[in-house]
């Protein structure tokens, strides 16, 4: 189903909740101000301290390399950072897929996702987040968002080969002095 058709699921479903919704509004609504609160001390941009740690947690057992210098925190830093740069109409879906990551699990009889313990979690992402299909596949988008964060760390970019755009011209203009040269010596 497309992320359209998923949207309309998803509003119908929040119609018919919107009594228990409305009811238990009080303390949600209490909730959320604490975590614009908190959002705001702790400097996040883009999202919201929850968020950050549902990131945090996933980083965690998506990536099978070694933690990055400053900790898992910083590979949600460095999505959020990027999510600051995007254009509003596309920041909430990405905020979304988090969220979805948050909740998903209790779907599966299990709970949310950063209350699960280590393996548990691996054992969701490798089960449930390998697809990209269903309502599954769309929140097995926060991989690239990951990927995203991690992969920007200085020391893994250069360790993947990686170059940022800023240093791509160089790279261009010695490839053209170069270049020559190198054919030239076969």
């Amino acid at each position: 189903m497309p992320l359209n058709g998923w949207l309309v699921v998803a509003f119908v479903i929040l119609v018919l909740l919107s009594p228990f919704l409305v009811l238990v509004s009080p303390i949600w609504i209490v909730w959320l101000v604490v975590q614009e609160r908190r959002r705001r001390r702790e400097g996040w941009r883009m999202l919201m301290p929850f968020m950050a740690d549902t990131l945090a947690a996933a980083a965690e057992v998506i990536v099978r390399g070694e933690a990055p210098k400053h900790g898992w925190h910083a590979v949600a830093r460095r999505v959020d950072a990027y999510l600051a740069t995007m254009k509003l109409s596309r920041r909430w879906r990405a905020q979304m897929v988090v969220i979805a990551v948050q909740v998903l699990p209790l779907l599966t009889g299990r709970g949310p996702f950063t209350m699960l313990a280590v393996r548990r979690r691996q054992d969701f992402v490798d089960s449930r987040l390998c697809t990209t299909r269903g309502l599954f596949g769309l929140a097995s988008l926060v991989r690239q968002m990951v990927r995203l964060g991690y992969y920007a760390e200085d020391d893994r970019a250069r360790a993947v080969g990686f170059v940022p755009m800023s240093g791509r011209g160089r790279l261009r203009l010695v490839s053209r002095v170069a270049g020559p040269a190198l054919e030239g010596a076969r």
